[in-house]
This record gives structure tokens, sequence and C-alpha cells, in this order.
């Protein structure tokens, strides 16, 4: 089973979502004064950053620190310190932006706030409410001591409220890994080793993480992503794609296929009705009685993302495989809904999109780039993924070679003929991004203290 982990240490963020505080503000900030500034900073917003016992009713606060806002207090951010060469070289460097596919339309350079060209991250503030009033009195309270101990906001995200649905109106946040001694259940192959997650405890080789040294333990590294969804254009794409250019079901049957589920949340490869509720909070399915993929295609997002047992010969073996890749989910929604009820019918007859919406994707991982970038590298932009050819994740996935971006194909199997989508437009943009390193509660008092 492995030891308990440290929820008294682990910040409340890394375990839960808090899905009853459906507010969230993203607040990035820069430190502009002093060490000793800086420093009681963080000792006033330390009380109100959860822990993993605490069940915050109104409001908490997670925090995470970029690589120069941990050098503000002396770290030496290198690998002889333990940190990842990921961590210390930052998302945006010209190997990560191909890898990542941050190029063309995704590159760094259009970026809101992340890029080299920007201020740099110090510090990533996480704010959680449970109504939009009580976010906004923590927002003016926030704001305030920024101004007393010489804060900078470099950027801000606020989120929409809390819904089961993401922008293109699918379920979402359905499959997740369990931490191995959080006290939770789940499927065995959802399970995972907390080291995977959480520095300080074995991960999925049985071996202890890379971790920072003095301030690592009970921490991780954290992924911030802001993208960008073009729902319209991906609706508008779907129905242009059926056989008479304005067949709405057609349309969503198109989009479940490159998802991987209806948008219900039921996985295509346990049924193939879009009404079928029974499936909708299925989390320990198998692909490998799919081998064809008339279920549930090979490049859909939600099999390229965790492939479970179809990536090797061997079922057993596919599973362990992708247990060593997966990343923990905590991001939300941000913009207004096409449509506020998520109606397909109201998305594709909506007049044309005004304004941004999209996710604000962040993932926990202790290893950035076994985990997070070999997910997006290996997975989902490699166009030749479990035997495919020029195709890539229609919904996350960049095809191109570092320097320009080309359409991809998209191939559903059917019987008795596979039916292929061409010059499937991205809907997904990359806005902004950064690495940080999430504490441990400890770190943050040794941070304080200088006691490292």
């Amino acid at each position: 089973m492995g030891k308990s982990v440290n929820k008294k240490d682990i910040q409340g963020m890394l375990l839960y979502g808090y899905k009853h505080l459906r507010y969230a503000d993203y607040l990035l900030l820069r430190f502009a004064g002093d060490r000793k500034q800086s420093q009681q900073w963080l000792k006033t917003i330390l009380p109100e950053v959860a822990n993993g016992q605490e069940s915050p009713t109104k409001y908490c606060y997670a925090i995470a620190l970029g690589k120069s806002g941990l050098e503000k207090f002396d770290i030496e951010v290198n690998e002889n310190e333990g940190f990842s060469r990921a961590f210390i070289e930052g998302m945006d460097t010209d190997h990560r932006n191909r890898i990542l596919g941050d190029y063309v339309f995704n590159s760094p350079e259009q970026w809101r706030w992340g890029s080299r060209k920007h201020e740099p991250i110090d510090v990533l503030l996480v704010s959680f409410a449970d109504s939009e009033d009580t976010l906004e009195k923590r927002l003016h309270q926030i704001k305030e001591g920024l101004k007393t101990y010489d804060l900078r906001m470099v950027h801000f995200v606020r989120s929409s409220r809390l819904d089961p649905k993401e922008h293109f109106g699918f379920a979402d946040g359905i499959s997740q890994p369990i931490i191995k001694g959080s006290g939770r259940k789940a499927d065995k192959n959802d399970l995972l080793n907390a080291g995977e997650f959480i520095f300080g405890y074995p991960n999925e080789y049985q071996k202890m993480p890379h971790a920072p040294l003095h301030i690592g333990e009970n921490g991780s590294y954290l992924v911030f992503r802001q993208l960008e969804q073009k729902v319209k254009a991906f609706w508008d794409y779907l129905l242009s794609q059926t056989s008479t250019q304005q067949d709405i079901q057609e349309a969503i049957y198109l989009g479940a296929k490159m998802v991987g589920r209806w948008p219900n949340g039921s996985p295509t490869t346990l049924t193939n009705d879009p009404d079928d509720t029974r499936y909708n909070q299925e989390t320990s399915f198998r692909y490998h009685a799919d081998l064809k993929g008339t279920g549930c295609p090979h490049g859909a997002h939600i099999r390229r993302t965790n492939p479970r047992d179809s990536v090797e010969g061997d079922p057993v073996q596919s599973l362990d495989a992708a247990r060593k890749h997966r990343i923990l989910r905590r991001g939300r929604a941000y913009g207004k809904p096409l449509s506020d009820t998520y109606d397909i019918e109201e998305m594709i007859k909506a007049p044309d999109e005004s304004e941004p919406r999209g996710l604000n994707f962040i993932c926990f991982n202790t290893d950035i780039e076994r985990q997070f970038e070999f997910v997006q590298n290996t997975w989902c932009n490699n166009e030749k993924f479990d035997g495919l050819y020029e195709e890539v994740d229609p919904i996350s996935g960049v095809m191109g070679n570092g320097k320009e971006v080309r359409k991809s194909y998209y191939k559903i199997p059917e019987n008795p003929f596979r039916r292929r989508l061409k010059e499937v437009p991205p809907f997904v943009e990359v806005k902004g991004g950064g690495y940080f390193f999430f504490p441990g509660l400890s770190a943050i008092h040794r941070l304080i203290h200088n006691h490292y």
C-alpha cells in the first residue's frame, strides 16, 4: 500500500480539486521589494493556505514559486541543488517550443505572459472561494497585501464558475489518478505511488524522485498552461464534415470520436449511444477489446493522453508503461461559455466568438520531462502514435516541424470503411505558460525564516 502521505504538510490543492469552491482567481505575481518584504508577505498568506487535512468551506489559497521567486530567497536553483533541468530552463526554450508545439500560432512571442520577453513570474497564487462575493473580498484583501509588501501583479485570470463540462461541451475531469496513501479508493490502475506527484515518496519505479534539497519534501512541480479554446471553430468544422454539412447529431458523433467521450462523459469505447449515461463516471475501462478503434479511435484525445492497455502488445505491459506517464490535473475553465447550458446546438447556432474562453490547465508531477512533456510530445504531438500517420491529437496536438504547422488528418474506424477527416485545424492556442515549484507547508516556513 505504501506509507500514508503527510497531509498536514501538503498543500490541499495537490490532493483535492475543491469542487465545492466553485470560483477561483489565478494571480501571477512579481516580488518588487526586498527579501524581507517578500518573507513578510508569505507570512501573511500562509495561514490561508489550506493543507491536505483541512476542508475549507468558504475560501483558501494555494501558492507556487517560479525559479526567479525562489532566487528571491537566495535559493540556488540548479541541478546540484536537486532542481530539474526543465524547471531551471523554463517552458520557453527552443527545445521545449519544438516538443510542446509552441510555435507559429502557439509561439511564446504571442503569449500574454510567461515567455522570455515577459517579466518573470515569481509567484502563482490561486484563490478559491465558494461565491463570487467571497472571491471579490479575497481579491481586495490580496491587492492590499501586494501594496503593503511591494509585489506587482504581472497577469490575472479569473476562472469561470466550476461546471462539470469544459467549453467544447464535454464532461471533464472524470478520469484522474489517485495518490496511494491519501486515503482515497480507486481502480488499481488509477491508484499510483505518491512519488509520481509528491516529493519524498517512492514513485512507480519504486525509487525516490529527484527533488530539490532542503525544501522539496511534500512538494511537487506545477505546470500551468493558459489554453484558449476556439469553440465556435470546433463545432463549425465538425458540422462541415457531416454528410449534409448541417447534421448536428452527426457533428456531435464526430466530436465524441475526437474526444473519446460523449458529451455526457460516457466513453465511446463502452457505448455508441450518445444518451447512454450508465458509464458517464466510468474510469476503469480498457482499450484492448477495441484494438481496431471502432469504439474509441486510436487518435482520440483521451486515448492519447492515457492509452491504458493499448500502447504495447501486451496489455499488462501497456498498463504499466502508461502508469509511468500520468499527470494529476487541477485546471479550471476561464471565460463565459458559448452556451450557458453547454448545449451544443446553441453553440453551433451562436454568433461568432468575440470574447476569449479556455482552460487554465494545471497539472502536478515530480518529473516534468517524464510526465507532462512526454504526454504532450510523445503521445499528443506524435503523428505516428499507435500506428497512425499524419495525425495528432485533434484537441491539444500540433503537427509541424518547429517552424511551420500543417493541418492534421483524423481517422475514424467504421464498418465497413473508415472515415478520414481532412485539414483538421487547431482548436486550442497557448496564451501563456510556466513551470513552478509547489512547496509543502514546512518548506514555506523555511523560506520565511531562512531555515534552509
